[in-house]
């Protein structure tokens, strides 16, 4: 015969209270380390200066994206002119 146990079957309720206990005591450290560490203008100072070199590389990528793909449509549009107005006799 075989038996089916539970995930929780082998784990003592001694061990489920310390990583309670551990999870509580983790978010209770987190919450004092980042309340504490800088105000609000002090964060987003330092955010700016960090996410700043790739904002400004990701939209010139997106620019540079546009403007080529602008070019191509043109480019095609007046290759198309071009080969029509040779071809019809």
């Amino acid at each position: 015969m075989i038996r089916v146990r539970s995930r929780a079957a082998g784990k003592s309720v001694f061990s489920r209270r310390k990583r309670l206990q551990g999870a509580i005591l983790a978010l209770a450290a987190l919450t004092l380390v980042v309340g504490t560490a800088c105000d609000e203008e002090e964060g987003a100072r330092a955010f700016r200066d960090a996410a700043a070199s790739g904002l400004e590389a990701g939209v010139k990528s997106i620019m540079d994206g546009v403007i080529e793909g602008m070019f191509a449509v043109l480019d095609i549009g007046t290759d198309q002119d071009g080969s029509s107005s040779t071809a019809s006799p």
